[in-house]
């Protein structure tokens, strides 16, 4: 825990730059509450994602201060927004003073439940915050900041690390936008900063996405907004696997602000007033636009989980109208123009050329039978590698499904969990061509899928533990008909058996499954021979040699597969290769696949002399022990080079080497 201490000037950083913003602009909105704590995040990511992209064409180089200004001329739109709305508010109808201080004080021990545990849970898989996550993604997540610290430009159209030598590349960039400001603001190193966020991200702004989402769902009821809160980590699945798979940092924003999202479209929906409905709605489409631009995928799970809610206002509407005596011809005719309207649309948008591709790069293997692919999703086993089953979450989620079925105005939450259910059983058990048209918005990957699980399974697990709450209420009156406490000691008692049972549940196998996967990504092994990640200690060491050696400016190269990619990250020297599967222009293929021969072949050095490449790391064995597809085979040129008079030895740590080309001195 020592070591995290020197990194708490980022984490209030971090606490300011997503929540200042976007929480002045929802105040000045008129949102209220814990709605306001839950939206404000995703606001500021809209505002800091668009004036990304904004900044390079004003020639703006991308700062703290782009932001600031960024977030001022929103605020006098949002002024505007207010006068031609006022007097609309969210929530549209305020619960009495004393009501609205319970629902306060319950989500604040919620939230503070989930922090405390989730941070030791994270702290505790993760000891020192400098250290990187042991896969795949990790070299092109933190390279994309080191680019943009050094560029200045940090537009989700300029994402062209990958692709060297294109000017527009379009990767959402939310997040990469957000860490680089956090290193700017507090100065702390990326991989720290990176960190840092991914701690804020998985175990504040989640938790209270969740209690936006509750209170939108379920009204001022203290005791479920609360639950909603402190079970929010309970689940494997999100967001404690997402910080060990993949590693998907993006992702990881952007179902975060999900719940939150959500929440808005819900109050579009369950509004009083026309204006109070259209706050709604602008702010859920806002937070639409902030889950393209964090990651593209949880767009669209918001549009597959808005098919329910969309049933459910209708059924409203309808309700409505046959009250006020519409004909029955009427309401069947906005049924069908509705439906079809939404039908033609995800017909048309498979047209669209962006969303075709994303549809068809399924890249995962069905893996499971029909009944495997259920079994695992109703018990939250659903993860790689399947892990033990959550029982009591499993229970609460069945109990809370019935409670909301028989409440009309809940009853559509169970549905939409049935499609979060849905389209991860596609993914893990169905034909190539539906796991196609339905989940390859996530690559047709199960995990991703699972994360998405929890964004309505805790509210009813949560709504699930109340109704177990109110039967022994019941059942102790029953037995005591003198005992009738009152809603501040029901609300006490409810919350001191929801600490237990977390207590309880966080000390159970999958919660420990978790957190081991999450320790054995970020962990460091000490030599080469253990180590199947991508440093080691020798390598690490090495690298934080790189910068006394390599001239500023002087590029760095070495097979991105062993760990020397990291080395623009970590050291501050560009990597000619700095992620795992790039396209390669002519002098990054000449230098792969050539030069070794840098003494023979005189394109080799004129390869060189373009890249402004001076130095190779030679880290030793690759990712995974080498990746099953061989993409870490294409740099036979890096090998070698001693041997073949190219370069030397100019530093050495256990098995890695970093070697100075001469050959084209």
């Amino acid at each position: 825990m020592s070591d995290w201490l020197p990194v708490s000037g980022a984490f209030l950083c971090a606490l300011l730059v997503l929540w200042v913003p976007g929480g002045l602009v929802v105040r000045v909105l008129g949102v209220r509450g814990v709605l306001g704590w839950g939206i404000a995040p995703v606001v500021t990511g809209a505002i800091a994602a668009a004036a990304a992209m904004v900044a390079p064409a004003l020639g703006l180089r991308w700062s703290a201060w782009v932001l600031v200004g960024a977030t001022g001329v929103v605020l006098l739109l949002s002024l505007l927004v207010r006068l031609w709305l006022r007097p609309a508010t969210l929530p549209s109808s305020l619960p009495p003073r004393r009501l609205s201080w319970a629902v306060g004080l319950s989500t604040a021990v919620g939230l503070a439940v989930s922090f405390v545990l989730g941070v030791a849970r994270f702290v505790g898989a993760v000891p020192d915050p400098s250290r990187v996550a042991q896969t795949y993604d990790t070299a092109f997540h933190l390279n994309s900041v080191q680019m943009m610290l050094e560029t200045g430009d940090a537009s989700s159209l300029h994402m062209t690390l990958a692709y060297p030598g294109q000017s527009v590349s379009f990767y959402p960039a939310m997040w990469h936008g957000l860490v680089s400001l956090i290193v700017q603001v507090s100065g702390v190193g990326v991989a720290q900063a990176t960190n840092v966020l991914a701690l804020v991200v998985a175990f504040v702004v989640w938790p209270v996405s969740l209690a936006a989402l509750a209170r939108a769902l379920f009204g001022a009821r203290p005791l479920l907004v609360g639950l909603t809160a402190m079970f929010a980590l309970l689940l494997p699945q999100f967001p404690v696997r997402l910080l060990s798979f993949g590693i998907l940092y993006p992702t990881l924003l952007a179902y975060a602000f999900l719940p939150a999202v959500l929440a808005m479209f819900v109050l579009a929906v369950d509004a009083r007033g026309p204006r109070a409905r259209v706050l709604g709605l602008l702010l859920g489409v806002t937070g639409w636009g902030a889950l393209a631009l964090a990651q593209t995928s949880a767009a669209f799970a918001l549009m597959f989980l808005l098919v329910p809610l969309l049933f459910h206002a209708l059924a409203a509407w309808s309700t409505e109208a046959r009250r006020r005596g519409r004909r029955r011809s009427t309401v069947v005719s906005v049924w069908v123009l509705v439906l079809g309207a939404a039908a033609l649309a995800y017909a048309l948008a498979g047209r669209v050329s962006t969303i075709a591709a994303m549809r068809s790069k399924v890249d995962w293997p069905e893996t499971l039978s029909l009944l495997g692919a259920l079994r695992s999703a109703v018990t939250f086993s659903s993860i790689d590698p399947v892990i033990a089953p959550s029982w009591i979450m499993a229970v609460l989620v069945l109990v809370g499904t019935v409670a909301a079925l028989r409440r009309r105005a809940w009853r559509w939450i169970p549905f939409g969990y049935l499609v979060l259910l849905v389209l991860y059983v596609v993914s893990r058990a169905s034909p190539a061509w539906l796991r196609t048209e339905l989940t390859g918005y996530w690559y047709g990957d199960a995990p991703r899928l699972a994360g998405l699980l929890p964004v309505l399974a805790v509210p009813l697990a949560a709504l699930g533990a109340v109704a177990l709450v109110q039967a022994a209420r019941l059942l102790v009156a029953r037995f005591r008909p003198s005992w009738r406490p009152t809603g501040a000691v029901l609300l006490a008692c409810g919350l001191v058996a929801g600490l237990v049972g977390t207590l309880l549940v966080s000390r159970m196998q999958p919660t420990e499954d978790a957190d081991r996967w999450m320790a054995w990504t970020y962990r460091v092994d000490p030599d080469a021979e253990s180590s199947v990640g991508l440093l080691d200690a020798d390598e690490q060491a090495l690298l934080d040699e790189v910068d006394e050696i390599v001239p500023e400016g002087v590029r760095i190269a070495g097979n991105p597969w062993n760990g020397s990619a990291l080395v623009w990250a970590l050291a501050e020297r560009e990597a000619v290769f700095p992620h795992l599967n790039m396209s390669f222009d002519v002098p990054r293929a000449v230098v792969a696949e050539r030069l070794n021969e840098a003494r023979v072949d005189p394109t080799v050095c004129e390869a060189v002399e373009d890249l402004g490449l001076g130095y190779v790391l030679d880290m030793g064995p690759s990712l995974w022990g080498g990746d099953p597809a061989g993409r870490d085979a294409r740099f036979g040129g890096l090998e070698g080079l001693v041997e073949s008079g190219v370069a030397e030895v100019v530093a050495t740590e256990g098995d890695a080497e970093l070697l100075r080309i001469t050959a084209c001195d």
